[in-house]
């Protein structure tokens, strides 16, 4: 029977976990304790958290939510979970910028992304994305450029048509 202490953190990681819609594996090994404090400031957006788990314990709790095997691979050696419910972006900006800016050594595992793995290396490509209202903007312009085109086109040929059919009434006139 597992010991009551260890109940009661799994409870809490399974809290810690629930909803979340980005959980990273980041390993902490040779990191220094200032270095630490630095990247819990910088992920103090949206709501974000970095704990320090025992991996059978979080490996469980995962369990508990149905995301073992997702989870699960974050779980390689001394991990820590970043994890946040809100929009995942700002936060794999801010992670990879501080990251990159203060030369940490921090092993990112892997992430998993609205119950998806997502690879270390791939966090890179999605925090070089533009925000999203300006992926929205260019959407929208593209959608908006083949609609002005298939109106120019519809425009150039209707005036081709009604061209003729001026002309032809202008025929049917002069010989009557």
């Amino acid at each position: 029977m597992p010991a009551l202490k260890k109940v009661e953190q799994v409870e809490d990681l399974t809290g810690f976990l629930d909803g979340a819609s980005l959980v990273i594996g980041a390993g902490h090994a040779g990191l220094t304790v200032q270095e630490m404090e630095g990247l819990r400031r910088a992920l103090r957006i949206n709501d974000t958290r970095y704990r320090i788990v025992k991996n059978r314990l979080a490996l469980r709790a995962a369990e508990a939510l149905g995301q073992g095997d997702e989870i699960g691979r974050l779980l390689d050696g001394s991990v820590g979970l970043i994890v946040t419910r809100e929009d995942p972006m700002p936060v794999i900006q801010a992670l990879t910028g501080y990251v990159r800016s203060n030369r940490l050594q921090l092993r990112i595992t892997n992430a998993v992304l609205d119950r998806r793995v997502v690879a270390a290396s791939e966090l890179e490509r999605i925090a070089a994305l533009p925000p999203r209202e300006v992926l929205l903007a260019q959407i929208m312009g593209a959608m908006n450029g083949v609609s002005q085109r298939l109106v120019s086109v519809l425009h150039t040929h209707l005036g081709s048509i009604v061209n003729v059919l001026d002309q032809r009434r202008r025929q049917l006139e002069e010989r009557s």
